[in-house]
């Protein structure tokens, strides 16, 4: 299998509290990885360098491809639609719609609802949805 992520190393301080000392992983193309750990333990500062959000002090990130992330919490705006988001992501991200894949998640069976109104566990597939798009 060829690597799709690669992370060498990777160091991250704010001032004197170092949160990310020297992490090391890879995640193999087609792999479903979790990065799990306690409150404070570095998990979103980790996503945020992979993604780009945020700087990191050293190391090496390689990504390979598309990664999809899907985080504990998301900012999508309160009335937006499941479908409306899904299309938006596939426009940002060139992508065609797999409806396959809305239907597997059970997209469509919530799909009129704006996000403020769905329960946790429909916000998860739709989170879930958006990374895979």
């Amino acid at each position: 299998m060829n690597e799709a992520i690669k992370i060498k190393n990777l160091k991250k301080s704010y001032g004197t509290h170092v949160v990310l000392n020297g992490l090391d992983f890879c995640v193999q193309q087609g792999e479903i990885f979790a990065l799990l750990g306690v409150n404070g333990a570095g998990k979103t500062t980790s996503l945020e360098c992979i993604e780009g959000l945020r700087k990191y002090d050293s190391g090496t990130i390689a990504i390979t491809g598309k990664v999809g992330i899907q985080l504990q919490s998301s900012s999508l705006p309160g009335h937006i639609k499941p479908l409306e988001a899904v299309k938006l992501f596939a426009k940002w991200n060139k992508a065609s719609l797999d409806r396959a894949m809305l239907d597997v998640l059970g997209i469509h069976d919530f799909a009129r609802k704006q996000y403020y109104q769905l329960s946790t566990g429909q916000k998860r597939r739709l989170h879930l949805a958006l990374a895979l798009t």
